[in-house]
């Protein structure tokens, strides 16, 4: 009898150190888990906030005026996307086109390239344009594109011009898209430089424009840049007189 209650209580003993160990080894897991989530969750943040910055930069740039191709190129070469905000894709001036304005426009964006044309190409009753892109291989696929006639994009910018802040579309598929398939855009508003903008009706009186940028979260998830809590902006001045091989960081 003896024997057999050592046997049992052994075997009990056992099972209680097994099932220790495995609940250890899971909570060991769990918190492995859990660390490597809330890191990409972190490294996802922090890349939303550079690219807020990169969005600030060109609303700052736009608000000062008239900007022409050479002026865009040189600001998107300051903040060195490819390096230092892993993700994007390319930077944005979106122009907003009342039918009535639609044949001036042409006439002035075909002083600078002669090719320059609405697409698709259908009477409306406004056009939210591509009027300036870069870098080159972002540029190709988009200008000229319409992104009003898309019902996600055209979404966004009403609710980035309404709420003042930015505003991001649902996953999109890019005029050059990535085999990813998870491309967002995200918009911010460009004011006249000066006018009020504190509600919806200021707001809607003082857009000329949005700055925007596409990017791909997988990248931005599996490439993330070395973290700042250093905010960085480049007034429009600043970035005017950039030489077009500059290399300023948006995100060190």
């Amino acid at each position: 009898m003896l024997p057999l209650l050592a046997l049992a209580l052994g075997t009990l003993v056992t099972l209680a150190v097994w099932q220790g160990r495995v609940s250890d080894e899971r909570q060991r897991g769990q918190a492995r888990f859990d660390g490597v989530v809330q890191a990409i969750q972190t490294d996802i943040n922090d890349a939303f906030a550079r690219y807020e910055q990169v969005l600030r930069a060109g609303q700052g740039f736009a608000s000062g005026g008239s900007v022409g191709r050479g002026d865009w190129r040189r600001l998107v070469a300051a903040l060195d996307l490819p390096s230092h905000c892993p993700g994007i894709k390319g930077l944005a001036l979106v122009l907003p086109v009342a039918e009535s304005e639609r044949e001036s426009f042409l006439a002035l964006r075909r002083r600078e390239d002669a090719g320059f044309h609405i697409f698709p190409d259908r009477p409306r009753a406004d056009y939210f344009v591509y009027t300036l892109v870069e870098p080159a291989e972002a540029k190709a696929p988009a200008v000229g594109f319409d992104v009003g006639s898309s019902p996600p994009r055209r979404a966004a910018l009403e609710r980035a011009r309404d709420t003042g802040t930015t505003a991001l579309t649902e996953p999109v598929a890019l005029l050059s898209p990535s085999k990813s398939g998870s491309d967002f855009l995200l918009y911010l508003p460009v004011w006249r430089d000066g006018a009020p903008h504190g509600t919806p009706e200021e707001r809607r009186a003082a857009l000329t424009g949005w700055v925007g940028l596409a990017f791909n979260l997988s990248a931005t998830a599996a490439k993330p840049a070395a973290r700042s809590t250093t905010a960085w902006a480049m007034t429009p001045s600043a970035a005017k007189s950039a030489p077009s091989t500059a290399a300023t960081p948006c995100c060190r």
